[in-house]
C-alpha cells in the first residue's frame, strides 16, 4: 500500500490550488508561516496496515487518506523516505510536462503525447490525493514556467490523442503546415503568438491549403508558375526595404500574379491599389498601376507606412490593413483594453470582417505551398528548374512579341506558350517593365537587342490595343490626336466610365503614348479593323468565323468522359457561350462522343504522345508549352489518373 504525503504547497502558485483542493489543509492555523515542501513531506504520517480492517487494506497504487494528526513517533523516519521519492514523481511529472508543451510548439506532437502521458504516470505515482487525482494534468498548470503562458495541460493532451487516432499522413501534413506557420510568423516579426489563438490560425491555414489543392487548384497553378517570372522585380524591392520576401505572395492572393488585374472595387494592378491609394504613393496614370516596377516599389512604401502607423514590429497589422484599410485597424485598436500595450493582430482578430481575418492564412497557405509543391501533390517546375528551362528578361515598355522572337531566336507561339499572362492572340507585352520568359541562354541577347533597338522598330503595330490572358480589360496606346471622346466612341463606352477607369479628371489631357484600359475589354466599333494580335476583332458567325482570325473550317472536338463544356472552352482559348452558339447547343451538358465544332482565334494541330515511364501530365504539357489541364482535358483524365508508359495521349498543340 502507498504511504501518502500531505502536499499543501508548491512552488509556482501551486499552494492555493492544494489548499483549495486536500481538507487536511485546515489543520494548519492562518497565521502559521507556510512551510517548505520538504517540510510538508516529512510531516506526513502514513496510517500503519495493521490498523485497518481487512476490508480497508487498499489494493496496490491505490490512494488511502489518513488524518494528518498525532502520527506513531516511530513512524517518522520511516516516512522519510517514500515522502522523498513522491517529491521526486512529483517534480518528473512537472518537468515531462513542460517539455510536453515545448514540444507541442515546436510542432512534434507525438514527442508531446509522450511526455505528457509520462507526467501523468509520474503523478499517479506521486500519490496525490483523490481530489487532485481527479484532475489530471490540469494539477500542474499553475506550476508552469512563465515562459509558456497559462496552458490547459489536460486539454492539450486529450486534443493529442485525438490526434494520434488521425491519419498518419493527414498528421504529418498538419504537423508541417504549424511548424511553417511558427516560421513564417516569426519572419514576419510575429516571435509569440498566443497558443489558443495559433491554433485556430494554424486549421485556418490548413483549410486554405487545402482550398488551393481542390477547388482552386488551377488559379494557384499558374499564378505560381507566373510568379517566377515577377519575383525577379519583387525581391531587390523587397530587401531594399528590408521587408519579408515571403510577403511577396500577398501578390498571388490579390490578383495571381496577373499585372492588368481588375477587381469590382476598381482595384487594379499586380498589387490590386485602388485609384486613392495609389495616388498617394505615385500611381498617377492607369498605366502606372499596371507598371510592375512602379507598382512594387509603391507597395512596399505602403506596408513600411503601415508598420509606422500602428507602432508595431510584426507586419501582421500592416498586412491586414492592407486588405481592410487603415480606418478599420485603427477603429478596432480604439476597442482594447490596453491600446497601447496590446496593439497587435491577435488581439483585434475578433474585430475583422472575415475576408480580412482569412487574408493572412491565405498568404500563409500559399507560402507553405511554394516552398515545396510537390510535398502537397502539385507537379509544378520550381524556381530552380525554371530557371534551366527560361531567362527572364524585363521588358521596359510595350514592344511587338515578333521582334523579341527574333532576338531570342523562337517563335511568337512559343513566346505566348511559356508565357501564360500573355493571351493567346497578344501581339506585344501589354505594359511597361513587362517580365518576359524567353528560352533559356538568350536573356542577355534579347536585352541588349531591345537597349539597341530604335523605339519605332519596338512599337506595338497600330491600331495597338492588347490583352492580357483571362482579363476582361484591353489596353489602348494614344496616338497623334485622338481624344478621351474619340477613344471611347471608338470602343463603344462611356467618356465619364473611361474616365473613371484611368483614373483621370476634367479636363482630360492625354499625351501620345499614354495607355488607357478599356473597360470590359470592349471591341472596337464597327468597320474598324483590330490589330490581328489585339483580340478586339469584330465578332460574326454569318460567315463561319469570329472576326477573321479564326481557321476556315474549324476543329471537330469529340468530347471525352469527363468533359464539361467550360473545359473544353479553355481548352481552345473561346468563350463556351460561342460553343452553344456554334453548335446550336440549348444547354451546356454534353456526352462522352458527341461532336463539336471549335473556331479558335489560332490554329491548333493534333499531335499523339507516347507516354514514357516516369513522365506525368504535368511534364508532358511543359515539353509542348501547353497547361497541364489541356492534357488532362483532351484525353479526358482526372487529377489523379494514373498515366502508364506507352499509353497515347492526345495534345493539342498552337499552330
Amino acid at each position: 500500500m502507498n504511504r501518502v504525503p500531505s502536499l499543501r504547497h508548491r512552488i509556482g502558485g501551486l499552494s492555493a490550488l492544494l489548499l483549495a483542493a486536500w481538507p487536511a489543509a485546515a489543520s494548519v492555523p492562518p497565521t502559521a508561516p507556510p512551510k517548505t515542501l520538504a517540510e510538508e513531506m516529512r510531516s506526513a504520517k502514513p496510517a500503519p496496515a495493521a490498523d485497518l480492517e481487512p476490508e480497508e487494506v487498499a489494493a496496490e497504487g491505490d490512494v488511502a487518506e489518513v488524518p494528518a494528526e498525532s502520527p506513531p513517533a516511530d513512524l517518522l523516519t520511516e516516512a522519510d523516505e517514500p515522502a522523498v521519492d513522491a517529491r521526486k514523481s512529483f517534480d518528473q511529472a512537472l518537468a515531462w510536462a513542460q517539455e510536453g508543451v515545448k514540444l507541442h510548439r515546436q510542432g512534434d506532437f507525438a514527442g508531446a503525447l509522450k511526455n505528457l502521458h509520462d507526467s501523468r504516470i509520474a503523478l499517479l505515482e506521486a500519490g496525490l490525493p483523490e481530489a487532485l487525482q481527479e484532475r489530471g494534468l490540469s494539477v500542474l498548470d499553475c506550476a508552469l514556467g512563465s515562459e509558456l503562458g497559462r496552458v490547459d495541460l489536460e486539454a492539450l493532451a486529450q486534443d493529442l490523442q485525438q490526434y494520434s487516432s488521425v491519419d498518419g499522413d493527414q498528421l504529418a501534413e498538419r504537423d508541417y503546415i504549424e511548424r511553417e506557420a511558427r516560421r513564417i510568423l516569426a519572419n514576419f516579426g510575429d516571435h509569440e503568438p498566443r497558443e489558443a489563438d495559433l491554433d485556430t490560425f494554424v486549421e485556418e491555414v490548413h483549410s486554405y491549403v487545402e482550398y488551393y489543392q481542390d477547388k482552386n487548384r488551377e488559379f494557384f497553378e499558374r499564378s505560381y508558375l507566373r510568379k517566377h517570372k515577377y519575383w525577379p522585380t519583387i525581391r531587390p524591392v523587397f530587401e531594399a526595404k528590408r521587408i519579408p520576401l515571403e510577403l511577396g505572395y500577398m501578390a498571388l492572393v490579390e490578383s495571381g500574379f496577373a499585372p492588368l488585374a481588375r477587381s469590382r472595387a476598381n482595384a487594379r494592378g499586380l498589387w490590386q491599389f485602388i485609384p486613392g491609394t495609389g495616388r498617394r504613393y505615385g500611381l498617377e496614370r492607369a498605366e502606372d498601376f499596371y507598371d510592375v516596377q512602379r507598382s512594387t516599389e509603391a507597395a512596399a512604401e505602403y506596408l513600411l507606412d503601415l508598420i509606422g502607423i500602428y507602432g508595431s514590429d510584426s507586419f501582421l497589422l500592416a498586412t491586414a490593413s492592407y486588405n481592410a484599410g487603415e480606418g478599420r485597424i485603427m477603429g478596432c485598436l480604439r476597442h482594447l483594453d490596453d491600446p497601447f500595450g496590446g496593439r497587435s493582430f491577435w488581439e483585434i482578430r475578433g474585430c475583422l470582417a472575415r475576408e480580412t481575418r482569412e487574408y493572412v492564412p491565405r498568404i500563409l497557405a500559399a507560402v507553405i505551398i511554394g516552398r515545396d509543391p510537390k510535398r502537397f501533390g502539385f507537379d509544378l517546375a520550381s524556381e530552380e528548374e525554371l530557371r534551366q528551362l527560361f531567362d527572364v528578361v524585363v521588358v521596359p515598355r510595350p514592344t511587338r512579341l515578333s521582334v523579341i522572337a527574333a532576338a531570342a531566336g523562337t517563335t511568337v507561339a512559343e513566346l505566348r506558350a511559356a508565357n501564360s499572362d500573355l493571351s493567346s492572340e497578344a501581339g506585344s507585352t501589354p505594359v511597361r517593365n513587362f517580365p518576359l520568359y524567353v528560352p533559356f541562354g538568350k536573356g542577355e541577347a534579347t536585352q541588349l537587342a531591345l537597349q539597341s533597338s530604335r523605339p519605332a522598330e519596338l512599337a506595338p503595330e497600330e491600331p495597338d490595343a492588347v490583352r492580357i490572358a483571362g482579363r476582361e480589360s484591353a489596353i489602348h496606346r494614344i496616338r497623334k490626336g485622338e481624344t478621351l471622346s474619340s477613344v471611347a466612341g471608338r470602343y463603344r463606352v462611356s467618356i465619364a466610365a473611361l474616365a473613371r477607369e484611368n483614373g483621370l479628371r476634367s479636363p482630360y489631357r492625354l499625351s501620345i503614348g499614354q495607355q488607357l484600359v478599356i473597360p470590359g475589354g470592349a471591341p472596337p466599333e464597327p468597320g474598324r479593323t483590330a490589330d490581328a494580335g489585339s483580340g478586339v476583332g469584330n465578332a460574326g458567325r454569318e460567315t463561319g468565323r469570329r472576326g477573321g482570325a479564326e481557321g476556315e473550317k474549324g476543329i471537330t472536338y469529340t468530347v471525352q468522359p469527363g468533359n464539361s463544356l467550360q473545359q473544353v472552352a479553355e481548352l481552345f482559348s473561346v468563350q463556351y457561350r460561342d460553343l452553344l452558339r456554334w453548335n446550336n447547343l440549348r444547354s451546356r451538358s454534353v456526352k462522352a462522343g458527341q461532336k463539336l465544332v471549335v473556331y479558335p482565334k489560332r490554329s491548333y494541330r493534333l499531335r499523339q504522345h507516347t507516354v514514357r515511364r516516369g513522365e506525368t501530365a504535368g511534364e508532358i504539357a511543359r515539353r509542348y508549352g501547353i497547361a497541364t489541364e489541356s492534357v488532362l482535358t483532351a484525353n479526358g483524365l482526372g487529377r489523379r489518373a494514373v498515366i502508364h508508359p506507352g499509353a497515347k495521349l492526345r495534345v493539342y498543340v498552337r499552330g
